[in-house]
């Protein structure tokens, strides 16, 4: 049985259920206002309106399937905000497969308006991992998902050469909430990411924040990455664009980074990076591994990724 778990957000929501519901023996926990009123003990949370971000969300469906009577195969969520790592703990403790469900990697549905056509803002875009937040491995070079993006929409696919002479290097720090859900402290994790290219290099560091005064940055990648000597980031996906501009890429942990194919670890080689020549694998694989609104409801998404087809 996969169990499916709803947090209000409708898009989201609607995602998650249409995975789960086409399945055989599959289950869904959906956020009611008798459950949040109960809990909480406010009578202002109203049914289908979002979970507070931050909130610590009691899941009836971890408790209520966790026996040997309803055996639990997986687990289905969106996003890292509204508890959702309280499913993430138990299927890790349990070690139980969990299906994580947030933005595509290209065209995803904030920007689909300014890049996409009509068709992807009706059938949009987005990515689903199995037992990860982002794909860390290449292992589907096939072009057809990369060709089928450059006909549906504006967005520039062009690897530009890798840059070896610039000056600065960009730190992108993981989210406050994001830190959180991993039991980690920003402020300790932004400080040692810091402190780790410091010590290694004399050029100058730049911090890139997601939302540097509580809206997306409206600076473009492009233009950091022109005068970028190397990326270092935690799980951005951010750093996508600056791979495709040339620039050389470290990870701050060996996992949970869409960049962990193409990236060194280890920063005391801050001034001697990677170039690796499998870009456009790399490319090809992230375009394989996003799925389409329509792929989730007819079942291609689980079956791509249980490995009984191609997409």
């Amino acid at each position: 049985m996969i169990i499916g778990f709803e947090t209000g957000k409708s898009f989201n929501d609607r995602i998650v259920h249409g995975f789960v519901s086409k399945l055989d023996g599959g289950g869904y926990e959906t956020y009611m206002k008798k459950h949040a009123q109960d809990q909480f003990n406010d009578k202002n949370i109203v049914y289908k309106n979002p979970l507070p971000k931050d909130i610590d969300h009691r899941w009836h469906a971890l408790e209520e399937f966790g026996n040997p009577q309803l055996p639990t195969s997986a687990y289905a969520f969106w996003g890292f905000l509204r508890s959702t790592k309280k499913i993430y703990q138990k299927a890790i403790k349990e070690k139980i497969d969990f299906y994580f469900f947030d933005q595509a990697y290209f065209y995803h549905k904030i920007h689909a308006i300014k890049k996409s056509s009509k068709e992807l803002i009706d059938n949009p875009y987005i990515r689903v991992c199995k037992n990860s937040f982002n794909k860390e491995v290449i292992d589907d070079i096939r072009e057809t998902g990369l060709f089928k993006l450059k006909k549906q929409g504006q967005e520039d696919f062009t690897l530009h050469p890798w840059k070896t002479n610039g000056k600065k290097v960009y730190i992108i720090p993981p989210s406050f909430h994001m830190c959180e859900f991993l039991g980690l402290t920003h402020a300790d994790v932004l400080k040692d990411m810091v402190d780790q290219v410091k010590v290694n290099t004399d050029r100058e560091i730049v911090i890139r924040y997601k939302k540097p005064n509580g809206e997306y940055n409206p600076r473009p990648v492009e233009v950091d990455a022109q005068d970028a000597w190397a990326v270092v980031s935690f799980q951005s996906n951010a750093v996508i664009k600056f791979l495709m501009h040339g620039v050389p890429s470290f990870t701050y942990l060996p996992k949970h980074s869409v960049a962990v194919p193409l990236s060194l670890q280890d920063l005391t080689k801050i001034d001697t990076p990677l170039y690796p020549d499998n870009r456009y694998e790399w490319l090809c694989n992230l375009a394989n591994n996003q799925f389409q609104e329509s792929d989730v409801y007819n079942g291609n998404v689980l079956s791509y990724l249980s490995g009984n087809s191609k997409k």
